[in-house]
């Protein structure tokens, strides 16, 4: 990590694999009220928390074969965010809105707020990194003049 100067000109490097669960989110427990596979969260990666990022979300999930990688969840019920999947490594099985299709390594899946969407790992290890903001929220970039 670098860190002169303050949060302004902070950088840090980390593998995804290695950023742990943070804040509970490691206990089954904590996702007990959404997750069907009752060893969720084991394989959680609190990377917003880690990071101390503030502008958008990050978060990613590691699973054995069979296990789920996203829990069943509608944004729209919750912090109203359209989301962006990443399978970082593995196979992964997505269900949106009832239609379920395999996306592999290196593939992106989006949903908007009102998209159920739900995911499971089809190979061992499998991650899958959640980017997530509100719309209309991102600032597009345009070259200075």
């Amino acid at each position: 990590m670098h860190a002169a100067d303050g949060d302004l000109n902070r950088w840090e490097q980390v593998s995804a694999y290695d950023v742990p669960a943070l804040d509970g989110r490691g206990d089954p427990e904590w996702w007990r009220e959404w997750a069907t596979d009752p060893e969720f969260g084991r394989g959680w990666h609190s990377i917003n928390s880690h990071l101390r990022i503030t502008g958008f979300g990050i978060n990613g999930s590691t699973a054995a074969a069979g296990g789920e990688l996203i829990v069943p969840h509608v944004e729209a019920d919750y912090t109203d965010q359209e989301e962006v999947y990443v399978v970082l490594r593995g196979r992964a099985q997505f269900m949106c809105n009832g239609e379920t299709f395999d996306v592999d390594q290196g593939g992106l899946v989006y949903c908007a707020p009102g998209v159920a969407r739900q995911a499971r790992a089809l190979s061992a290890p499998t991650t899958v990194l959640a980017l997530g903001g509100r719309p209309g929220s991102f600032a597009v970039w345009s070259k200075p003049v």
